[in-house]
């Protein structure tokens, strides 16, 4: 008997860059690292991408966070810091897509054959499979809370495995009605918003209702420059912002 070859690592690769990731549809909830943020989960799928010069295979589950109904909650993507080319404003994640979910670990030899896994390495990320091992990503997700007149923004979160928290290495950031008038998407470009002071502001997950509180409060006293709101001929229409808020 003539055992079928296999697909070298070479031959693999191509063919997901030629036709796309490899998976299919499912329907699961998911309590995320035992967080209890829930995620409905629609695809599962295998694609690649590089890990400083290597082929490096990823098994991502797409789905939709299960967010909370306390104000209008959405999943957003927007060009990463350091990421100039791209528009700066953020866009509403495409949902048939889904947002990708990830966690890194390792796949083993199998034993009985039965797949084996190794321990996570790292939290729970939302992010696109060609930006999981660059050092400079660059796209980012983010979750935003909208008011209808004013927006806030945690971008690139993570969850910890075991933790009721979500966290990040970014600043959030909190956008006015002014700062909402500069921009077509559903978020201005940071530079038009208000950062938070640091990067240590996490969501607290709720347990049982999922919904998100901060997990100290903010004083916004260190606000942005002035925003230029229009500009012809003449020179430039600027509103400066001086006031301190509360969140």
């Amino acid at each position: 008997m003539t055992l079928p070859r296999l697909l070298s690592v070479a031959a693999l690769r191509k063919l997901i860059t030629d036709q796309g990731a490899i998976g299919g549809p499912i329907d699961a909830m998911l309590n995320v690292g035992a967080s209890e943020f829930r995620f409905r989960a629609t695809r599962f799928e295998v694609d690649v991408t590089d890990n400083a010069g290597t082929s490096q295979f990823v098994g991502v589950v797409r789905g939709q966070p299960a967010l909370p109904n306390n104000g209008s909650w959405s999943v957003v993507k927007m060009a990463a810091p350091g990421n100039t080319i791209d528009p700066q404003e953020a866009t509403s994640a495409r949902c048939f897509e889904g947002t990708p979910l990830f966690i890194e670990n390792s796949w083993l030899p199998p034993s009985s054959n039965v797949m084996n896994v190794s321990g996570p390495a790292g939290p729970y990320r939302f992010a696109d499979p060609v930006d999981l091992f660059a050092p400079q990503p660059r796209f980012d997700y983010g979750f935003m809370q909208n008011t209808g007149s004013q927006a806030f923004l945690y971008r690139r979160p993570v969850i910890v495995s075991g933790t009721n928290e979500i966290s990040s290495n970014l600043k959030p950031a909190f956008a006015d009605p002014f700062a909402m008038l500069t921009s077509k998407g559903v978020f201005p470009p940071v530079a038009n918003a208000v950062e938070f002071p640091t990067a240590n502001y996490k969501l607290l997950i709720q347990p049982g209702t999922g919904k998100l509180q901060l997990n100290t409060p903010v004083n916004l006293n260190n606000l942005r420059t002035p925003l230029v709101l229009t500009r012809t001929q003449e020179g430039q229409t600027r509103l400066p912002l001086s006031m301190t808020s509360q969140i």
